[in-house]
């Protein structure tokens, strides 16, 4: 499966690419990689750099259960909602490479957030 890459030309002043790692990123609402001060200054740098069309992308990981959602028990106190997220609006890159954790092999994949849904330069989880 051949990928296509959203265009995403950065300014001629920034001829270095760069990739900026960060464990969360706030760049969409339904793209639950955050938790709070972290992931909105992650997602407010990309902003900056998509608004300065410098020559960087965003990687990060994307958990299947995301960032918990927060629900409200019988007695109206707080429960941590762990729930199966689905992001539909990723693309597959048809990257994959193992790593090892803890003498376990995973399979890692490259997922795409293109910069048309973020407003923000190219993002891969």
């Amino acid at each position: 499966m051949a990928f296509d890459f959203q265009m995403y030309t950065p300014a001629p002043e920034f001829s270095t690419p760069a990739a900026y790692f960060s464990m969360e990123f706030a760049l969409d609402q339904a793209l639950k990689t955050y938790s709070g001060g972290l992931g909105f200054l992650a997602g407010s740098h990309m902003r900056s750099v998509y608004e300065l069309r410098q020559n960087l992308v965003g990687i990060s990981i994307l958990w299947s259960f995301g960032y918990y959602d927060q629900g409200r028990n019988e007695d109206q106190s707080m429960r941590a909602d762990f729930r199966l997220k689905h992001y539909s609006f990723l693309q597959d890159t048809g990257l994959t490479f193992p790593i090892e954790i803890h003498n376990a092999q995973v399979l890692v994949k490259a997922l795409y957030l293109a910069p048309t849904r973020s407003g923000r330069p190219p993002c891969s989880s």
